[in-house]
């Protein structure tokens, strides 16, 4: 058995049910691990069946670009991984474990599928044997087995914004340049590879949508892989199923959850501190850089005793518990509508006005950069160039909670949604206006704006859906005793 399988494991819900180990392993394992391979079989079909048609229809440049964006995600997570230090077997010098270590993890990026079909396989064989098991320890460890941190999780969420999000620019983009006499079986394949690269990608923002707050309740990141041992084993490490950078809950902090109702409407009250009361200092030197895949620093505490017969504030930690399947549903639902619609209506005002949409995507772009950088709470993300690039590209489409939170969470995401509804419907009337009577296969742009239309109703009525029925309660999961 799995060390973490002697853990009192938190009950899964389903519509406010609770479910038993079996049911939550049905439910919550395998159910997503088959509908999660039926998808990637379909995506990996349909964009390779799209390559195929573009060499038919002797457009070799689309067929290339395809085929890169097929596999970039795949190159990009390769450069993660090698480029991580401590992910090697060894981190100094090139012996026989460091070559093997290099080559496997080659012919898996090379071998992506491949790769990724044995993961999925992995989950289901787990997932059937927990469903099997009538010993709620074996289902735990089936469980365990499941949620094991691979490799290949790295890949599957980049696949979602350098695979699944490039592609449904680009192939929405030829399919509507195309001619009356382009061929029929092209145009199917395009229209498969928008609607399964459009579901990869509605279901990869469900699970990060609101990550960073649901980590601090135990979720973590699905690749992150800890081949190192601790520098100092006789040193207390903070808690990795919380926030890496807070102070890991003493004998007088809660550790359990509990519901944040419990509490007062604020986040911090005031406690009696006496000698008996400990704090957490960071060690000198004890600072631990980790790479981006694994997340921020890592900073190492000690325990000390100072008196203290003052006040001191102490600040209730709060998370939010991952969704329940009904939740997940509504959720997926509501970001699939959202992205249909925006990138259609950009794709179309791009169409008619290039200029003007590349001019509004650089404002929305530099305009997420301000929020992000004023709002952030992460103060060590600020100082990571790139990636503070690449979170703002995808909230040019989407807003996701990943590797940063928010101060202001609701006014952030009240203000987003109502910022790209008015940005989709000013540039939707600006074509509908001026062009679509000039046209003709406006039919096609008439049936772009009913579709504008009425995902964006579907959308916010799931959104609202959510937030009002589906979306649990956080949970106080520490304290910390604020300077």
């Amino acid at each position: 058995m799995s060390a973490n399988s002697d853990k009192k494991r938190l009950r899964r819900t389903l519509l406010n049910y609770e479910l038993t180990p079996r049911q939550d392993a049905l439910v919550n394992y395998l159910l997503p691990s088959v509908s999660s391979l039926i998808l990637f079989i379909l995506l990996f079909a349909s964009d390779s069946a799209l390559v195929f048609r573009h060499y038919k229809d002797e457009n070799p440049i689309w067929a290339h670009v395809t085929l890169f964006i097929m596999f970039f995600p795949s190159l990009c997570s390769y450069m993660m991984i090698i480029s991580s230090w401590e992910l090697w077997p060894h981190m100094y010098g090139c012996g026989l474990e460091n070559f093997a270590w290099f080559l496997i993890k080659t012919l898996e990026h090379l071998f992506y599928p491949v790769w990724a079909m044995w993961r999925y396989a992995e989950r289901m064989f787990w997932s059937i044997e927990g469903v099997r098991s009538s010993d709620p320890k074996e289902v735990d460890y089936a469980i365990d087995k499941i949620s094991a941190p691979r490799s290949i999780e790295l890949y599957f969420s980049t696949q979602a914004f350098l695979h699944c999000l490039p592609q449904i620019l680009v192939q929405l983009n030829i399919l509507m340049r195309q001619d009356f006499d382009i061929n029929r079986q092209t145009v199917d394949a395009e229209i498969l590879s928008l609607v399964f690269n459009l579901t990869k990608l509605a279901t990869t923002i469900t699970f990060y949508q609101r990550f960073k707050t649901q980590k601090l309740a135990g979720k973590q990141y699905p690749w992150f892989k800890s081949y190192k041992k601790p520098p100092s084993p006789g040193t207390d490490q903070v808690d990795s199923c919380l926030e890496t950078t807070q102070i890991r809950p003493t004998s007088s902090i809660i550790e359990e959850p509990v519901p944040s109702d419990s509490r007062r409407s604020s986040d911090f009250y005031l406690e009696p501190t006496t000698s008996s009361l400990k704090e957490l200092k960071i060690v000198p030197g004890a600072l631990r850089e980790t790479s981006i895949i694994d997340g921020p620093k890592r900073i190492l505490y000690q325990e000390i005793s100072e008196p203290d017969f003052g006040f001191k504030r102490v600040a209730i930690i709060k998370g939010l518990p991952e969704d329940d399947l009904a939740g997940k549903l509504v959720s997926f639902w509501w970001w699939f509508c959202f992205l249909l619609v925006r990138i259609l209506a950009i794709s179309t005002f791009f169409y008619f006005y290039p200029t003007g949409a590349i001019c509004l995507v650089i404002i929305h772009f530099f305009l997420m950069i301000a929020v992000l950088w004023y709002d952030v709470k992460t103060d060590g993300i600020k100082r990571v160039a790139l990636f503070f690039v690449f979170i703002s590209l995808i909230y040019i489409f989407c807003i996701i909670e990943f590797k940063i939170k928010f101060k202001k969470i609701k006014f952030i995401y009240y203000g987003y949604f109502t910022l790209v509804f008015i940005e989709n419907f000013i540039i939707c009337l600006i074509w509908w206006f001026n062009n679509v009577d000039n046209l003709e296969n406006d039919f096609w742009f008439r049936y772009i704006l009913y579709i504008v239309t009425m995902g964006s109703i579907m959308s916010l009525f799931s959104m609202l859906l959510y937030i009002n029925f589906y979306k649990p309660e956080k949970v106080v999961v520490g304290q910390r005793i604020l300077p």
